[in-house]
């Protein structure tokens, strides 16, 4: 419908022409007395009618019956062809209830029972004219009319008015013509940089910039206040030293012969030395308490996790 009032006329009339030779050539294959599509059609339909039950009144006249419609019945008449549901009157093929009484008969054929109108004849005769072929638009002949056909006056529609005509498939833009995709990834119009003026950047991320160097950020050291002391001053010297008075706590760091050392007692001892008490006699005073002082460590921060 969006070519023009010839082109289209010429396209519809050389469908047309084709499609009456066509069929008339299938008129005069065909064979019998009604079409062997419409009857291999009634004959297919004969299947499945287990759910009507007929009552006959006479050999042309009964009741059908429909069990999965609280018992639906109507009434069929062979005779005129006829049925309470109407549907073989308006389609002149036998309805269900129809097929259902003709099956319970013998030697049925089912061309009997169909309407003129699916008669071979009325296909030949439909197709019998032929439609005259015509010449390209070139050799069309000039006729002069009395008149000047105008364009129909437009009609003002509702809402906002089109820009662009509908074009016809013979013009770029028409429905064999598609737009190029965009690139995957753009949605809509794309960015002008206000520096260099192209698409497809802005000025904050325009390559003409060039690359800017980041300032390190100075990195927070936490001093290491963790000192490891190893103190060898006797337990006596302590507590003779400490101002306060001696508690229970401190008293078993005294000697046990009243402020004598270890290596006296030994000595005094008239008994055997035991293995046990080897140790304590090459005991040997230690060094004055020396501080050991553990450099400080370094502190790496952690990154910021990017969102």
């Amino acid at each position: 419908k969006d070519l023009p009032v010839d082109v289209l006329d010429d396209m519809l009339n050389g469908k047309i022409m084709k499609l009456v030779a066509t069929r008339r050539k299938i008129g005069e294959k065909l064979q019998g007395r009604m079409l062997p599509a419409v009857v291999q059609q009634v004959n297919n339909r004969t299947r499945g009618l287990g759910h009507l039950k007929v009552t006959k009144s006479s050999n042309w006249k009964g009741e059908v019956r429909d069990i999965n419609k609280d018992n639906l019945r109507h009434v069929v008449n062979i005779e005129k062809s006829e049925c309470t549901c109407l549907e073989w009157q308006h389609t002149g093929k036998p309805c269900e209830h129809a097929l259902v009484f003709l099956i319970g008969k013998r030697n049925v054929k089912m061309e009997d029972y169909l309407h003129e109108y699916y008669s071979l004849e009325r296909f030949r005769a439909a197709y019998m004219g032929v439609v005259e072929p015509l010449t390209d638009r070139s050799q069309w002949p000039n006729v002069k009319l009395d008149f000047v056909l105008h364009a129909p006056l437009p009609k003002s529609s509702v809402g906002r008015k089109r820009k662009l005509r509908f074009r016809s498939c013979l013009e770029k833009g028409g429905g064999h013509y598609k737009k190029k995709p965009p690139p995957k990834g753009q949605l809509g119009s794309q960015n002008r940089c206000k520096k260099c003026n192209q698409l497809g950047h802005r000025q904050a991320g325009c390559p003409t910039n060039g690359v800017k160097k980041r300032k390190p950020k100075p990195r927070k050291i936490k001093p290491n206040t963790e000192v490891d002391v190893e103190c060898s001053i006797p337990g006596d010297a302590l507590l003779q030293v400490s101002p306060r008075p001696v508690t229970r706590s401190q008293s078993s760091l005294r000697s046990p012969l009243g402020g004598t050392s270890s290596l006296a007692v030994l000595q005094g001892s008239p008994g055997p030395i035991t293995r046990r008490q080897l140790p304590m006699e090459t005991w040997t005073p230690a060094s004055p308490a020396t501080v050991v002082v553990q450099a400080a460590k370094k502190l790496t921060p952690r990154k910021r996790k990017r969102v």
